[in-house]
């Protein structure tokens, strides 16, 4: 019958996601099939990865956008703690990461999810898990991450490619938004900061306030009651203004 993996393999599980009511959908669904235990969900990354760790599933659902923290990152923290469960990625449709889940053979699942989509996937696990190198499909999965990623925006006359190492900061300038890349150089484009947000890894970029995302790898100090900020790129500084509960916030990445 459909609903029936207890006859294969034996089905541990654990849900991540940030979205409450996306949890909620997808444990009932999972609810159903005898075979499949729901160990525990979170919504929270850095709990996830106490969690995963603490419960050892043999299969985690794991979003990839997260405040904080991306799916890929918390595979990242496991996989150096040395335990490395099959995943299948539940996400909204974003290019790099499903190309990069491809490469490296992992599952995913399209959101809204369907029931017919999730039954594949449990099915794809029961059959495939014993003989799947996870291992080796960490690694290949971590590495094409870990590449030179890029973001596709539109510009007045067309589109303009950037490499994500080339964008120091991000600010909305009324119908336009500001691609800060050096010191005095930046591109407009004329997609909205929701928009660009969107695209962005969340464990490479933050959001500071509802007119600025700054790249985290060039953040070098937090001024608080100044509502500030501080990014350094090539030995020039950067100061941006942020709302003092973002910053705060912000704090945590130092």
């Amino acid at each position: 019958m459909k609903d029936q993996f207890k006859d294969k393999v034996g089905i541990k599980a654990v849900v991540v996601d940030d979205e409450k009511h996306a949890v909620e959908a997808l444990t009932e669904m999972l609810s159903v099939y005898e075979g499949v235990e729901i160990a525990g969900w979170f919504s929270d990354p850095e709990e996830a990865v106490s969690g995963i760790l603490e419960l050892r599933p043999n299969l985690v659902f794991l979003d990839i956008k997260m405040p904080g923290m991306t799916g890929f990152e918390i595979l990242r923290r496991v996989s150096e703690e040395g335990f490395e469960p099959a995943v299948i990625f539940v996400t909204a449709y974003e290019e790099y990461a499903i190309e990069a889940i491809r490469h490296a053979a992992f599952d995913y699942i399209l959101k809204p999810v369907e029931r017919e989509e999730l039954y594949q996937a449990l099915l794809r696990f029961t059959l495939t898990y014993s003989h799947v190198d996870l291992n080796k499909n960490y690694r290949k999965l971590l590495d094409s991450t870990d590449r030179e990623l890029t973001i596709k925006l539109p510009v007045d006359a067309g589109f303009r490619i950037f490499k994500l190492s080339d964008i120091v900061y991000i600010e909305c300038d009324h119908h336009w938004t500001r691609i800060w890349t050096a010191k005095d150089t930046f591109h407009l484009v004329t997609a909205s900061l929701g928009y660009i947000e969107k695209r962005l890894p969340a464990d490479h970029f933050f959001r500071i306030s509802v007119d600025v995302i700054v790249h985290l790898k060039y953040l070098k100090k937090v001024k608080k009651l100044a509502r500030q900020c501080i990014l350094q790129k090539n030995g020039h500084t950067f100061t941006v203004p942020g709302s003092f509960s973002r910053l705060r916030m912000l704090e945590k990445h130092l």
